[in-house]
């Protein structure tokens, strides 16, 4: 319920953790290693470890149905519209000005078994400075005929994304 902003103040980390942020460093830090990012703005962010990128414009739909159902009635239906790159682009970009706005900027998230739009996702992600770990869904079974593949796609599909985005 509150934002406080500190200007020319410090952040002290141990171990990868904030530890104390101010104005007025504790004598223990005295001697520890400083970075001064001059006049620049450092925000905190969130991190999503488990978020699935192409279900971003059903969200808050589905209540009404326990996790199969939902699966077969929304879902599914959803992410078989990401054969098409153009609707995977439009609705990927939303998808990642949404994490923007909101503060999440490091994320690990789920595509579909599309391997053109999960490409498509990780080339998004990097214009944008986010950070995420990006899975293409490998689905061989239990799911609508226009998101079953078999496993050997599957796999080559998998390992082309990871071929095509190594330098991401």
């Amino acid at each position: 319920d509150k934002f406080t902003f500190f200007r020319q103040g410090f952040i002290a980390v141990e171990e990868g953790k904030i530890v104390s942020v101010g104005y007025h460093l504790d004598e223990k830090y005295h001697n520890a290693k400083v970075i001064d990012f001059g006049n620049q703005l450092i925000i905190p962010s969130f991190n999503d470890v488990h978020i699935h990128a192409p279900q971003y414009p059903m969200a808050g739909l589905g209540f009404d149905q326990e996790l199969l159902p939902w699966l077969q009635n929304y879902t599914f239906p959803l992410e078989a519209k990401y054969d098409d790159i153009d609707y995977a682009q439009k609705k990927y970009k939303q998808f990642l000005i949404k994490l923007w706005k909101v503060g999440t900027l490091r994320f690990v998230a789920f595509s579909t078994i599309h391997k053109e739009a999960t490409i498509a996702l990780i080339e998004l992600i990097a214009q944008t400075g986010l950070k995420a770990f990006v899975g293409k869904v490998n689905m061989d079974r239990n799911a609508i005929p226009e998101l079953t593949e078999a496993t050997e796609t599957s796999i080559s599909d998998t390992l082309a994304v990871l071929e095509a985005t190594s330098s991401y």
